[in-house]
């Protein structure tokens, strides 16, 4: 999630999720707005939909720093109450900050504004933002789920005492090379059996979601999100092995680093951390998947197609 790499907004991303999911249709009475706090486009268009919702009845929370930049500092929450009483969170940018809200918003229904390059995820339009306030107010408006992973960094061996920390990723999970910028050993494990032991410049775990994000850029394949599972990807591994697995929901995957070797964990773009041998990690679908909400009736392949570009003549 590069585009908030030089922003004052830091985030945690082990907020834990709810256990019983949102129904389906609900009232919305709570909106948490997230625009992008280096594009102007997207501070008039927080600031627009600041004042239609509140017009509408509709309660707005910010962090300081949006509620500062939007000259409203009594609309400020601390982060805890962002996380959990927002009924939806209103990414305003590109997909990057989309992921940014699902982080600080993790049990909020999720609709993202584009004010970005892409927009794969972030589907509303600058033009449609009375549509959106009208469409909250209503309650008419449809959900989708989607599967998320689960990454557990434990360290040291399993016992009393054992320190371990869950992260969950919407886009994907990747260890990579470390401070030390040294190619790391990993040994990878499928469901407790050694599968494969290699170099290789960072693996990647995608969701569908995900998979047209690190990923593609990776070679590896796009996954509809109707598919229940996940992707491992090797970048660049020092094997005749060069391919992504396609995995089911129930598959548990686990990378120990060999040697003296170090890496770095990224959690849908947001560095985690360093590892080395004596950590392990785990990657598994999680529990609970995210919800965001349906704003177009276009199909995967259309989407698809819009954003690849492939409906432009080719040369």
């Amino acid at each position: 999630m590069d585009e908030f790499a030089d922003s004052d907004q830091h985030l945690p991303i082990l907020f834990k999720m709810n256990e019983n999911p949102m129904p389906t249709h609900t009232a919305v009475n709570t909106v948490a707005l997230f625009p992008h706090i280096e594009r102007q486009q997207a501070i008039e268009a927080a600031a627009i939909l600041l004042a239609e919702m509140e017009s509408k009845g509709l309660r707005v929370i910010l962090d300081s720093g949006v509620a500062n930049l939007l000259e409203h500092p009594q609309l400020a929450v601390g982060a805890e109450e962002l996380a959990t009483k927002a009924d939806v969170a209103v990414a305003i940018g590109g997909d990057g900050t989309l992921l940014y809200a699902f982080h600080a918003a993790p049990n909020s229904l999720l609709v993202g504004v584009n004010c970005g390059d892409l927009g794969y995820l972030a589907e509303v339009s600058l033009d449609d933002l009375h549509l959106l306030v009208e469409r909250l107010v209503s309650g008419d408006f449809e959900t989708k789920e989607l599967l998320t992973l689960a990454v557990t960094t434990q360290v040291g061996t399993a016992g009393p005492g054992t320190e371990s920390t869950t992260a969950i990723a919407l886009n994907d999970v990747v260890i990579g090379k470390g401070s030390e910028g040294r190619v790391p050993k990993f040994v990878v494990r499928v469901d407790d059996r050694p599968f494969v032991s290699m170099l290789a410049d960072a693996i990647v775990f995608a969701t569908p979601t995900g998979s047209t994000a690190y990923n593609f850029s990776a070679r590896g394949p796009i996954l509809s999100p109707t598919i229940d599972g996940f992707l491992l990807t090797p970048v660049a591994p020092h094997t005749l092995w060069d391919r992504s697995l396609v995995l089911g929901p129930s598959t548990e995957v686990e990378i120990r680093l060999r040697g003296d070797r170090s890496a770095a964990l990224f959690v849908d773009g947001l560095h985690s951390g360093e590892i080395d041998g004596d950590c392990t990690l785990r990657v598994a679908v999680a529990e609970q998947s995210a919800r965001m909400i349906v704003w177009s009736d276009e199909g995967f392949p259309e989407r698809l197609k819009q954003i690849l570009r492939l409906d432009q003549p080719q040369d």
